[in-house]
């Protein structure tokens, strides 16, 4: 095999075979790149990528250890001409600054035997900006094997660990593709990708093909059936009770409150609200740590008389987060046991399953001992 192309076209095609090539495999053959003329190849066994890379040269096949390859790429200048002669007794790769012997193995074709041909209407920057969105909510539980990853449901993305849940509308497909899950690898992978041209399924929905130019990437599903999640999502008719605060500003107060309460092991945040005031209040054990906040900007409506619920302080500040660039936020609340509705004014929202953590009072008394000072205004 001969190839001759640039240090930044290869570094390039490097850096996203990192993301496909196991560190250890048992299989020798999984730990290489695979060159088919122009063509880079590499494999997990899980997900399958194939790169069109930019050469002047490109003629042969050879299987090269990646890691060394990657290693030894990642250190020559952009601009450099590389120089690559490999065969089942090795590989030698020059440049102007000196030439290393990297090791081979024979080269095998590892293919997912699977023909996706069945089109599933996605819009790529709304799939994109899910994948982000989801995947902090993918369980990693593998006893639970089928929340390992994202639901493709209905035009919607949608990720749960059992404690909260994500979703986002990435396309207006109305056809019944069987709701497949994309791994927690894949979705890895994908979100490292500007974009994708299209999302291709086989019958049965197993496998899946995710193309853009000059790469296209076969995927294994998880064999397993996503559950019925619309369930668990409140109805916003019934989630008359609703909390609007700033993202920012209530994302700082939730910081500080857990950072503090973790001490003593962060036991549950609360919130404590009324027609006109917002409190948290968290509780950390076994040394009884508690915080005390007042959330000045926070708009209530349709509350009547005191009302609270409780969360995992972790779980909050994570949904908090997701929500990466939305100004405000509001939790849809229909009761103290009831899960809550968050939404931006975007095209997502996310589910929190309450805690029954024991600080209902001591909620309720944070929000009576609101500061006079704040009464007054």
């Amino acid at each position: 095999m001969r190839l001759e192309t640039t240090a930044r076209a290869l570094k390039g095609a490097m850096d996203l075979m990192a993301r496909v090539v196991p560190k250890r495999a048992t299989v020798p053959l999984l730990e290489t790149v695979r060159f088919d003329g122009a063509t880079l190849r590499a494999s997990n066994l899980v997900d399958y990528a194939e790169l069109d890379l930019s050469c002047v040269r490109a003629e042969g096949k050879a299987a090269v250890d990646f890691r060394p390859l990657a290693a030894l790429v990642r250190h020559i200048s952009d601009d450099d001409t590389i120089r690559l002669d490999a065969g089942a007794q090795g590989a030698s790769l020059s440049f102007s600054g000196g030439r290393y012997d990297l090791p081979t193995v024979e080269y095998e074709e590892v293919l997912l035997d699977a023909s996706c041909d069945r089109p599933v209407n996605i819009q790529s920057k709304a799939f994109l900006r899910g994948l982000h969105f989801c995947s902090p909510f993918i369980c990693t539980e593998e006893t639970r094997y089928y929340l390992n990853g994202v639901c493709i449901d209905g035009g919607k993305m949608v990720a749960t660990d059992g404690h909260r849940l994500a979703a986002y509308q990435v396309g207006d497909d109305g056809a019944d593709h069987g709701r497949p899950i994309i791994g927690r690898s894949t979705v890895g992978l994908l979100a490292s990708l500007p974009g994708l041209s299209a999302m291709l399924l086989n019958d049965g929905a197993t496998a899946a093909e995710f193309s853009l130019p000059g790469l296209r990437l076969q995927s294994r599903l998880i064999d397993g059936a996503f559950p019925d999640w619309p369930r668990v999502v409140p109805p916003m008719e019934q989630t008359t009770q609703k909390i609007t605060v700033e993202r920012k500003a209530f994302q700082r107060v939730l910081t500080r409150l857990q950072s503090v309460i973790s001490y003593g092991g962060a036991r549950a945040v609360s919130l404590a609200f009324d027609a006109n005031r917002l409190a948290l209040c968290g509780v950390g054990s076994p040394n009884e740590i508690v915080g005390r906040e007042y959330v000045d900007a926070a708009v209530t409506s349709g509350v009547s008389g005191e009302a609270f619920v409780e969360f995992n302080p972790r779980y909050l500040r994570d949904i908090v987060r997701a929500f990466d660039g939305e100004e405000t936020l509001t939790f849809h609340v229909a009761h103290e046991h009831s899960p809550i509705r968050v939404t931006g004014v975007g095209p997502r929202f996310a589910v929190l399953m309450p805690m029954r953590a024991g600080i209902k009072e001591r909620a309720l008394d944070t929000l009576r001992s609101w500061p006079r000072e704040q009464r007054a205004a």
